[in-house]
């Protein structure tokens, strides 16, 4: 089975909605092009017995055609995947805070966290099974119901700065 994306290649320099890189396999490309491979994908995981609920992109990039074409070729209305203080509502999706690469405590309510176990070193495992094992408690289950928060100014101005950050790499 492939990973998070159809094919995780990378077609285009575009950061789209969440700038995070200027690589993506979703920003920039025509909607025909993203139905498709939203609905391939979605195909793929009924065909082992899943219901996809949330989308995360490769690269973190996307844009309002990966949008539309969730909309048009899933039930998927979570994208886990953004820089926020909480979890917030827009274009009629629930956008979770995501943190990349290392755990880490963060003085937030809900975020997930991106891993890439074919790259990690074995002690990345043991830091990350450390870290799980010591904050059990503050894990919780995911409930796939739509948030009512707004992006707030607090969060446009950590999303400024952090693309910022990144763009000068």
């Amino acid at each position: 089975m492939r990973r998070h994306g159809w094919n995780h290649v990378c077609i285009t320099r575009e950061g789209g909605l969440n700038p995070a890189q200027k690589r993506s396999e979703f920003a920039g490309v025509p909607l025909d092009v993203q139905k498709q491979k939203i609905s391939d994908g979605v195909r793929v995981f009924r065909e082992h017995g899943i219901e996809p609920a949330v989308f995360f992109a490769p690269s973190h990039t996307f844009d309002k055609n990966t949008l539309t074409a969730l909309r048009e070729c899933s039930g998927i209305r979570i994208i886990s995947d953004t820089i926020a203080s909480k979890p917030y509502t827009q274009y009629g999706f629930t956008f979770i805070p995501q943190q990349s690469g290392v755990v880490r405590k963060l003085p937030f309510n809900t975020i997930t966290f991106c891993y890439h176990p074919n790259v990690m070193q074995e002690a990345d495992f043991a830091r990350l099974e450390a870290f799980l094992a010591e904050n059990v408690n503050l894990f919780r289950s995911f409930e796939a119901k739509p948030s009512t928060q707004k992006r707030t100014l607090y969060d446009d101005l950590m999303r400024t700065l952090y693309h910022i950050k990144w763009s000068r790499r």
